[in-house]
């Protein structure tokens, strides 16, 4: 189930005891008062210290204020009135939900949950196709082409192939009959062979439609359709017309309001045998898992054949990517998928609001931040104090190996015949 960044923030908050969470009963811009709570009001019985909060970070996770970071400049336990420097730009309102970070700035504990992200790592199967974006996990659609259709990536589960992985699908709704999106063109040789493979899911009573489009010369290559609601694979083989040079898969619907689903969009020159593999994958000797083909005709009944052993991993620094995979027996029109370890967060990624969502499990990936946060406070410590920070910095280092021995795939790829690498 995926877990927000705020969740995961919340939770190794309280487990480094660096503070706590409360709810406003109200506010100007410039205060914060959180009346009937005992942890910030005494009722005037000279219970609470009025130093107690004063010089900690706040920060609000809900209302106008929401992300909002602001230092406690005073405090007054008759009432629970918080002094907030500097001036907010809105009025604090009742139910306004808030941190209070005493020990580490809030965007410290933010990096401490992706850092922990960027280094946890999950199975993926990841097609191999000459179009960009073919498993539709970039974020966002920049690079997306479109008429009359507005794609996005969505991220329910219901509208995933669980089969193969992967946090998201691309949506396509259309605004007038037969649009479609694209994304960038894909550069062919003319009158060679080619072939198409495709998830795709209808949403309601409409008809998915998959083109190949010869660029070139604006002209429909072939087409094939999907008029299903549960998903299913389009495929197809098809030709490049003479003097074609680019070609586009146009992913659409052929009715005007329609929603329709792909993913896995794979492109492959018959007989071709290099292909370059993803940027994620820095380390493709150790992390790939399995190179597979796949024969089956639906998402949930695949059946698939290795074709590790004649495969070789090949490296050029100059490239984009720097490393691409060699197949020896060609593709056969069948497309292939590389089974790798993929991490969750690529490199120098983050979570990059509260809402964004990640699939890792949460105890694992609080566990992991836990050790990153801790690692902070030992590093900032007084003499005094770094030992207790360190005992408890090792403490975290346990709990961490046993969840990684619980859910790091890695552990279970050590050793195993690899792709040659030359």
């Amino acid at each position: 189930m995926a877990v927000t960044r705020e969740a995961i923030r919340g939770e190794v908050l309280k487990r480094i005891r660096g503070g706590i969470t409360g709810t406003a009963t109200g506010g100007t811009t410039t205060t914060c008062v959180v009346a009937n709570d005992v942890r910030f009001d005494d009722g005037g019985g000279s219970i609470l210290d009025s130093t107690l909060y004063e010089g900690d970070y706040i920060r609000f996770t809900s209302g106008d204020e929401d992300g909002t970071i602001a230092l406690i400049s005073d405090f007054t336990p008759n009432g629970g009135t918080l002094t907030l420097k500097p001036t907010l730009s809105n009025a604090i309102a009742n139910t306004n939900t808030f941190e209070i970070h005493r020990r580490l700035h809030p965007n410290e504990l933010d990096d401490c949950v992706s850092r922990a992200l960027r280094a946890m790592y999950y199975v993926d199967y990841y097609p191999l196709s000459l179009v960009s974006d073919p498993d539709m996990e970039t974020s966002g659609v920049s690079g997306w082409t479109n008429s009359n259709a507005t794609p996005t990536k969505d991220t329910d589960s219901a509208d995933n192939v669980d089969a193969l992985g992967g946090a998201q699908s691309l949506q396509v709704v259309t605004s007038s009959t037969n649009g479609y999106s694209y994304v960038a063109t894909v550069d062919v040789q003319s009158e060679s062979a080619y072939s198409c493979w495709v998830m795709a899911k209808a949403d309601g009573a409409f008809t998915a439609s998959v083109i190949a489009y010869d660029q070139t010369n604006s002209a429909s290559i072939d087409s094939k359709t999907w008029a299903h609601r549960d998903w299913g694979i389009v495929e197809f083989g098809f030709q490049t017309p003479s003097n074609c040079d680019q070609v586009s898969i146009r992913l659409g619907a052929e009715e005007t309001s329609a929603t329709v689903h792909f993913d896995n969009l794979i492109v492959q020159r018959n007989a071709r045998h290099s292909y370059e593999l993803p940027s994620w994958l820095a380390n493709p000797e150790a992390d790939i898992i399995d190179v597979l083909r796949y024969n089956g005709t639906t998402p949930f009944n695949l059946t698939s054949s290795s074709v590790m052993d004649e495969s070789q991993i090949v490296y050029s620094p100059t490239a984009a990517n720097p490393s691409s995979i060699i197949l020896d027996t060609g593709t056969s029109g069948k497309p292939i998928f590389i089974k790798a370890v993929r991490p969750f967060l690529a490199e120098n990624g983050s979570l990059s609001t509260d809402a964004t969502t990640t699939d890792a499990d949460f105890e694992w990936v609080v566990s992991r931040a836990v050790i990153h946060a801790f690692k902070l406070l030992k590093d900032q410590a007084p003499g005094s104090e770094a030992q207790e920070w360190a005992n408890l910095y090792a403490q975290a280092t346990r709990e961490a190996r046993r969840q990684n021995r619980r859910w790091d795939p890695r552990a279970a790829n050590a050793g195993g015949k690899k792709p040659e690498v030359r």
